[in-house]
């Protein structure tokens, strides 16, 4: 039941008219892997000259059953500049993350962005996770990396 709510989830998410948020290059759609996002779509949107906001729906198989993970996020870029984006690499992310049935965390990363050209590029990042579950360790560490496409 969780892998097909994760993939109409997915199925959805490929259905938004794109078309139409095109060319604003403040929309980011990304493909990515981490912890606690496990393997994940997503999408950004730029709210300020410096800031972003973001959500994903993420997925992993499981011996017993198929996880899903769904985050929700805030980026500040504030360091380093890139020629091809007015969003400076360099961010700082404070997001939350909800694994259903299994753990409910908070995380604080640092991370950069390494743009390939004006739309494209790769987002890598680190950080410490804090989680609210009895059944894990309370703090922990925490990675992700994804590609993007930027609208």
């Amino acid at each position: 039941m969780r892998s097909l709510s994760c993939l109409l989830l997915i199925i959805g998410f490929l259905l938004i008219p794109w078309e139409q948020i095109s060319g604003q290059e403040k929309v980011f759609v990304s493909a990515g892997l981490g912890l606690p996002e496990l393997l994940n779509v997503g999408i950004k949107y730029q709210i300020s000259e410096q800031s972003k906001i973001g959500l994903t729906a993420g997925w992993w198989p499981s011996y017993s059953e198929d996880n899903i993970s769904f985050s929700g996020d805030y980026y500040y870029h504030f360091g380093g500049s890139s020629e091809f984006s007015e969003l400076r690499p360099w961010y700082a992310r404070i997001g939350l993350n909800w694994i259903p049935d299994w753990w409910l965390d908070s995380y604080l990363r640092i991370g950069r962005d390494f743009y390939i050209n004006r739309s494209l590029g790769v987002s890598l990042d680190a950080g410490l996770m804090y989680n609210f579950s009895e059944n894990s360790l309370p703090v922990i560490l925490t990675y992700g990396g994804c590609v993007f496409y930027r609208f």
